[in-house]
């Protein structure tokens, strides 16, 4: 919720700014870094917090992980998505989301009968990671 307000925010300064420039992708970074090390810090202490949970969460560790790692990757994407909807590529946005979309629908579906809620986690992660880096080379290529 925070990064998609943020990149709320963020797009008019950024279409008056015209969107353009190393200026801007730093400053994605650095917004995207700042709201995705929350989601990173409780990816690393998730085996803690898991074992005080109690039995019955026995093995969530690994897939809350994994899902805090994409929820990080989530963040860079609002970032990134409102850099490139300034430089009027909305299109271009809207491909990438629409073929990782897909392609998270179908890893987290294999995922599942794979390796259950881990197998999951994984897809959800993968896709938003490829999502991510579509999102940033998109963003760099017309900056």
């Amino acid at each position: 919720m925070v990064p998609a307000t943020l990149a709320t925010a963020l797009l008019p300064h950024l279409v008056r700014s015209g969107g353009v420039g190393r200026k801007d992708i730093s400053l994605g970074l650095y917004a995207a870094l700042v709201i995705g090390l929350p989601y990173l810090a409780l990816a690393v202490a998730a085996p803690w917090a898991v074992r005080h949970l109690g039995d019955g969460f026995e093995g969530a560790s690994l897939p809350l992980q994994l899902m805090c790692v994409g929820l990080a990757g989530s963040a860079f994407i609002s970032i990134f998505n409102a850099i490139l909807q300034s430089r009027k590529r909305a299109s271009l946005v809207a491909r990438i989301s629409t073929g990782t979309m897909l392609a998270l629908l179908a890893l987290v579906a294999i995922g599942t009968e794979l390796c259950g809620a881990a197998g999951a986690a994984t897809g959800f992660m993968l896709a938003t990671i490829a999502q991510a880096a579509f999102v940033f080379y998109g963003a760099r290529k017309g900056a």
